[in-house]
């Protein structure tokens, strides 16, 4: 516990103070917690205590708590940099990372030689998605601490996460003989070289990180998905549960409560994932546990509930845990490829596992062929939230020119947000409008998405849930996927095991777009000349 957030907090309580901070320290939080309120209600205007307590919650993971008494140190002791860095780093845990960069500008602003506090804040803005303040301030953090590795090591984070991969690299490798010591080094050199199309480089890197330390999350759950890349799947996936130890995956249930496969008694409750492209992904599993009769309460995005029911009307499909909860086993969704998809070999043919409504697949078929002959290409450009994917996965849209000159084809926006400057530029240089169906929100509504993509020829479409959705719908789709894609897309193929109605177009030299537009646009012309009939109904 930092010294500088405990001054004495007067004669009288000098010895419970001292006491309560070395229960901290002796890693009794639990125990100091008790002492530090009954002095605080006492002294309620001591800024000290509430700093202590707001430590001592911050060991025993009580978030809310700490962030909320940290708050009150904070305006006790508005001058004490020590506090302002300490509701920094919780809220940095929290996941409030605007909040986060305010209050360590404020211990800065009062202390502006503090490495750990620049350090914070490069996190912060790593963590907003703001790279190039990132690099910033951990280049200052590292000025300041030239033999901490802590900000060195998020310094190459941030150099790789800001899309310079090779440059995280020659300053991983220009560092002092101990960092190679490190495991977390080696896991940086392994990202950095995994970003650089160097799996097995990446994938050594990642062996001699845990060799070091066995049971380094991060690197557990980086092999999980370069092993899953790689196409070995049973090692992959026994790693994969390592996601939640990172924060990238929702918690694991209790040891009891786990679904112990198809032999359990109990009913099982599939809990969901991060992100809806994972749930799409995971929900191919529904079929495997329908064929073999399991009893399951399956919790989803709300926008995919109403997709999942039409096609699962034996299962039970909710936005919300089941009524008891407490008789069910469970099981992330995340976790059920493991037992369902342990090689390659064990994906299945389908022709979808999602289904739309009829009666607006049919609308949308209606409002498509008003538009008149022709091909009905629906289309996204824009992939990802954060700075890497947006830049790596994302297509500019000047260069979707080659497909928007062909003749015979009409097209459909698939892609949410304000789209008005794509749509101006396609009608006004091109000759070609992008068409979007009235009253449709392409964020919110997946079910009326999911039925303007079935009544479409085909879809067109980066690496974003668009790509899930119409592979889950067993439509024809195209994916475009950079020279290192997302490890769902292995490597080196034009087809997809999860979705076999996909075909997917990849980069052969990383950033360079212009052959797979071409390759694409040469595609598109050929169906174009002998267009496959659209879909009407549900299918």
């Amino acid at each position: 516990m930092n010294s500088e957030a405990h001054e004495t907090p007067g004669n009288a309580l000098k010895a419970r103070f001292r006491h309560a901070h070395h229960l901290i320290e002796a890693g009794r939080a639990a125990e100091a917690v008790p002492l530090l309120r009954d002095l605080a209600g006492v002294h309620p205007s001591n800024g000290a205590l509430h700093l202590a307590l707001a430590v001592a919650h911050q060991r025993l993971g009580q978030g809310e708590a700490a962030i909320a008494t940290a708050e009150t140190a904070c305006r006790l002791r508005p001058d004490d940099p020590a506090a302002h860095h300490l509701l920094g780093e919780l809220y940095l845990a929290a996941g409030r990372h605007d909040a986060a960069g305010a209050a360590f500008d404020e211990a800065l602003a009062r202390d502006p030689q503090r490495p750990a506090s620049w350090n914070g804040l490069g996190l912060a803005h790593l963590a907003a998605d703001r790279p190039d303040r990132a690099l910033a301030a951990l280049r200052r953090a590292v000025a300041l601490a030239p033999n901490d590795p802590v900000p060195r090591l998020n310094l190459a984070d941030a150099l790789r996460q800001g899309g310079h991969a090779e440059a995280a690299l020659a300053f991983l490798h220009a560092q002092p003989e101990p960092f190679s010591r490190d495991p977390r080094w080696w896991t940086q050199l392994a990202l950095a070289a995994q970003d650089l199309g160097d799996f097995p480089g990446a994938l050594e890197h990642l062996e001699r990180a845990l060799a070091l330390a066995p049971d380094l999350p991060q690197a557990r759950w980086n092999r999980a998905l370069l092993r899953l890349r790689l196409g070995d799947l049973a090692r992959g996936w026994r790693d994969y549960a390592w996601g939640s130890r990172c924060g990238v995956r929702p918690p694991p249930p209790p040891l009891d409560a786990r679904w112990r496969g198809p032999h359990d008694p109990r009913p099982l409750w599939v809990t969901p994932e991060q992100g809806v492209g994972d749930e799409i992904q995971f929900a191919a599993g529904l079929m495997d546990l329908r064929q073999a009769g399991v009893a399951v309460h399956w919790q989803s995005d709300p926008r995919l509930v109403p997709l999942l029911r039409r096609a699962h009307p034996g299962l039970t499909v909710a936005a919300g845990p089941p009524a008891e909860a407490h008789r069910h086993a469970r099981l992330p969704m995340g976790d059920l490829p493991a037992l369902t998809r342990p090689h390659l070999a064990a994906f299945p043919r389908h022709r979808g596992y999602l289904r739309p409504d009829p009666a607006r697949v049919a609308r949308f078929a209606r409002w498509l062929d008003a538009l008149g002959p022709g091909l009905k290409v629906g289309i996204t450009w824009r992939a990802g939230i954060r700075h890497l994917a947006r830049a790596r996965r994302g297509i500019p849209f000047p260069l979707w020119e080659p497909l928007f000159r062909l003749p015979g084809v009409h097209w459909v926006n698939l892609q949410h947000g304000d789209c008005e400057t794509e749509r101006r530029r396609a009608a006004r240089a091109w000759g070609r409008p992008i068409h979007a169906p009235p009253g449709l929100d392409r964020f919110a509504d997946l079910d009326g998405l999911a039925a303007l993509v079935q009544a479409l020829d085909l879809v067109i479409t980066v690496d974003n849930a668009s790509a899930h959705l119409t592979g889950a719908l067993g439509r024809p789709g195209w994916v475009l996927l950079p020279a290192v894609a997302d490890w769902r897309w292995f490597v080196e193929r034009d087809d997809s095991p999860w979705y076999p109605s996909l075909r997917l177009f990849r980069q052969t030299h990383p950033g360079d777009w212009w052959p797979v537009m071409k390759k694409a646009a040469a595609a598109l012309a050929g169906a174009a000349r002998g267009k496959v009939p659209r879909a009407t109904g549900a299918g």
